[in-house]
């Protein structure tokens, strides 16, 4: 009885029952990413660019390191704040990339939203990882599959580049609402 009046006493006081859990910082990382030898005639990117570009899908699992993520009665909101490439193995540097497209694809598999992206500086040489920074801006909760963020990241090249590994990192600021107002 005391539970539904408490109940009662909120839904007449307009008072809602939320806690927030927020993360300012969590990151990924998945190491030992492969990517593919890239030349100047393949783009397997659509992009029209007249330079060479490949394409790497990865998934981050924030479910998996935040249990609440995407449970019944939550709210979220999940940012990229950052992406980093890290050779590890195969070409001696990375100076062939010319640019990184960093997009967030819908779980239906077509739709994506562009969220990151990188230019390589005039003057880089010897470039052994790439940090591209991300759109804070952009919400990327609507992404979410079973806790999972489905990445796509484009590399447009202006040199061949032979096949390489790298650990790619991924930050993420997220924001969980749980309303447990419902318990009552």
């Amino acid at each position: 009885m005391r539970h539904a009046a408490a109940a009662a006493l909120l839904l007449v006081s307009g008072c809602a029952l939320t806690a927030d859990v927020e993360i300012p910082t969590i990151a990924l990382v998945l190491p030992q990413q492969s990517f593919p030898a890239a030349s100047l005639v393949v783009n397997q990117c659509g992009t029209g660019d007249p330079n060479g570009c490949v394409q790497t899908d990865l998934d981050y699992d924030l479910g998996s390191q935040i249990g609440i993520l995407g449970a019944a009665h939550t709210t979220s909101e999940v940012r990229l704040t950052d992406l980093g490439i890290e050779l590890t193995a195969g070409a001696s540097n990375l100076d062939g990339i010319a640019s990184a497209k960093v997009e967030v694809v819908a779980p239906n598999g077509t739709d994506a939203v562009l969220v990151a992206s990188y230019a390589r500086p005039a003057s880089a040489s010897n470039v052994q990882s790439i940090a591209v920074q991300g759109s804070a801006d952009t919400d990327l909760s609507p992404y979410l599959q079973s806790g999972k963020i489905h990445v796509r990241l484009k590399l447009t090249y202006d040199a061949p580049t032979p096949a390489f590994t790298a650990d790619v990192r991924a930050t993420f600021y997220v924001k969980v609402t749980y309303d447990y107002g419902h318990q009552l």
